[in-house]
């Protein structure tokens, strides 16, 4: 940039002047509606959490002795899944005109995005520290003392922490080695906590953190709170002054992807279409197709090549998906839980990943499903089509629930008493019923298809429109009823093997005459 170019103060200024600027009334209507936002809406949901965490359960484990290490296991695993995210949304990522004139100009990205990754790097802090101060109001409420001393220690440590958090999430936006490392941690460390929480192994676990330096990070005395309110300040600007400087490493074109792929995502959302909104944000094939020769004349087998090959083409997101799966199934056997609200709990959380992972295999799926109404390649009829791409997911999905199964069940029959013994054939057959709803729900969400114009017409009820209420069911209607195939097994599991066998039929045969009626009506379309 030349002497004589202007400043980039002065080319925003005439930027803003030219109808983008903002009144001064429209800059009091924002803070005013921010203001009562967070008085009507933030202050009741604050004080609602400082109760629940306040409750006799959640107040012994934030009172316990390795809740210091519990605490920093979940910061160290934030930080990695944000920094894993970076490169599916990044700390900056400006409106694409933005992208195109400004950051594309003579300026450097450290001027042009600087704006942008310091009110990232506000919000961040703001979320830490209010969180951190959630957690000091229910151990005060539970009854517990608190001093001056833990409180500004806490503080000072979530504002450190929120720095910190933001400079990952732009250093996992820039650098991709950064991103696959930190997916890799996430996946390793979201297994061994499964099998950690639902093998028994907890209170091992829990003693072992407990001696770990990670409760040096904690002062204990007033003499030890002013080092670590210095190492935090510093932590906090040391990672202000990385982030400004990574600024520059941004490249304009994958700042550019991920402008218009955000602008698109929140234009299909606010039409409620969640699948077209996930399919943009979806990343695309780092990976050339494979081009296999497979000597035989059955078109089910080449379907089959042809989908694992495609599923080998995203390497991170199948890994994520067999992470999911293998979690999914850790969890079936909580099932058999004591408590009912934990063994709920459970079923949801199980069924919720299991149709989550369903989805990294059903590329196949969705793509033949796109297709319907196109005249034929192959000679087969539509449903024919669906049911041979579902046997990738199915395969996949059952082999890696039995895993997960397996994970807990043979590990915990010698030395977790509480666990349930491996030949429990009931869950097995909840691992098996849980992979075939979880892909019966991806094809019955698959033929779905656009939603019908009929759904927007306005709902007059004595409390407004509930419109809004028929939308939100459509866009959503696959995790409502994975959360409602996993309370059935739920209540199916304790009974044996036969009541899991005929829950799963019944709702296969739900599932099955609704999924023709929307395969019928994309055909008439």
């Amino acid at each position: 940039m030349s002497a004589a170019s202007p400043s980039f103060a002065r080319v925003r200024r005439t930027l803003l002047a030219r109808g983008a600027a903002r009144e001064p009334r429209d800059v009091a209507l924002t803070v005013y509606s921010v203001g009562l936002g967070a008085l009507v809406a933030m202050v009741p949901i604050i004080r609602t959490l400082v109760l629940t965490l306040a409750a006799p359960g959640p107040a012994a484990v934030l009172t316990a002795p390795y809740v210091r290490a519990l605490i920093t296991t979940g910061c160290l695993l934030v930080l990695l899944i944000v920094t894993a995210l970076g490169g599916v949304r990044g700390a900056v990522v400006p409106a694409p005109p933005y992208v195109q004139f400004v950051v594309g100009g003579a300026y450097p990205r450290s001027i042009t995005l600087r704006r942008s990754m310091l009110s990232v790097h506000a919000v961040s802090v703001t979320v830490s520290v209010v969180s951190a101060l959630i957690m000091c109001a229910a151990v005060s409420t539970a009854g517990s003392r608190i001093t001056a001393v833990t409180v500004t220690s806490s503080v000072a440590m979530a504002v450190a922490f929120g720095a910190v958090l933001a400079t990952a999430w732009l250093a996992g936006q820039v650098f991709r080695i950064v991103r696959t490392s930190s997916a890799v941690a996430v996946l390793l460390l979201a297994v061994a906590g499964t099998v950690t929480v639902t093998g028994g192994y907890t209170d091992a676990v829990a003693k072992i953190a407990a001696s770990t330096a990670s409760a040096l990070a904690w002062p204990a005395s007033a003499s030890a709170v002013t080092a670590t309110i210095v190492v935090c300040v510093v932590s906090a600007f040391v990672a202000i002054v990385a982030s400004s400087a990574m600024l520059d490493r941004v490249r304009r074109t994958e700042l550019m992807r991920q402008a218009v792929v955000w602008r698109a995502a929140g234009t299909l959302a606010l039409t409620a279409d969640m699948r077209g909104t996930v399919d943009s944000i979806r990343q695309p094939a780092r990976h050339r197709p494979a081009h296999v020769r497979w000597a035989t004349r059955s078109v089910a087998l080449r379907i089959l090549v042809r989908d694992v090959g495609g599923v080998l083409r995203h390497p991170v997101r199948t890994l994520v998906g067999a992470a999911s799966a293998l979690a999914a199934g850790a969890l079936v056997p909580a099932m058999l839980g004591a408590s009912a609200n934990g063994a709920a709990l459970a079923g949801a959380v199980s069924a919720l990943l299991a149709y989550a992972a369903a989805g990294a295999w059903s590329d196949g799926l969705r793509s033949h499903a796109d297709n319907i109404g196109a005249p034929t390649l192959f000679g087969f009829r539509a449903g024919t089509g669906i049911l041979m791409h579902v046997v990738t997911p199915l395969l996949a999905m059952i082999l890696l629930l039995l895993a997960g199964v397996a994970l807990v069940t043979v590990p915990a029959a010698g030395g977790s008493p509480a666990a349930p013994p491996p030949e429990d054939a009931s869950l097995w057959t909840a691992a098996l019923a849980l992979g075939v709803l979880a892909c019966a729900l991806r094809a019955h969400g698959a033929v779905k298809g656009p939603m019908p114009l009929r759904l927007l017409a306005p709902i007059s009820t004595p409390a407004g429109d509930a419109s809004i209420l028929v939308i939100t069911a459509w866009a959503l209607d696959g995790p409502v009823l994975a959360i409602i195939a996993g309370l059935v097994l739920v209540m199916a599991v304790p009974g044996g093997v036969l009541p899991v066998l005929g829950a799963t039929v019944v709702m296969l045969a739900i599932l099955a005459p609704w999924a023709w009626l929307r395969l019928r009506d994309r055909r008439s379309r």
